[in-house]
């Protein structure tokens, strides 16, 4: 075979080789991409939620506060967080709760033992505001190795 011929079928060769590594590698870097985007998304949704969480509490500590002649206010309000906590309770919890303290303070508005399940509550808040921010610090550290690498 003529050496021409064998050059150019190498190169030819070596330059598939490397067009197939470029793409693997690209796939790769936008995989990366897409991890990062999705961790950061749901930390940000999760420490929306844990916020959001605490302002229903909050809503439902003044209502029990005021909850005198208006009981109906009150109860609509709690019906209100109860709604919300249903729709963001993955973002609260680590899976789908058999019990809640943040339903028990939705129940107990306006009633004895309210307090105590309001107290439990914020403790499941502040809980998960404390490992989400763990979290961000590993997250942290580990885009920072990436941007290192």
């Amino acid at each position: 075979m003529n050496p021409f011929v064998q050059g150019a079928i190498a190169t030819g060769g070596f330059t598939v080789f490397i067009m197939i590594a470029s793409w693997v590698r690209d796939a790769w870097n936008k995989r990366e991409e897409r991890k990062e985007w999705y961790r950061r998304t749901l930390l940000e949704k999760r420490l929306t939620a844990v916020q959001e969480g605490y302002a229903w509490l909050m809503r439902l500590n003044r209502a029990h506060d005021l909850a005198g002649n208006a009981k109906a206010d009150v109860s609509a309000v709690a019906r209100e967080a109860r709604k919300w906590y249903d729709s963001n309770c993955l973002f609260l919890e680590d899976c789908l709760p058999k019990s809640s303290s943040f339903i028990g303070a939705t129940n107990s508005v306006g009633k004895n033992g309210f307090f105590d399940n309001l107290i439990s509550a914020e403790d499941l808040l502040r809980k998960r505001v404390r490992w989400l921010f763990e979290d961000q610090g590993e997250f942290v550290r580990w885009a920072e190795e990436g941007e290192n690498a």
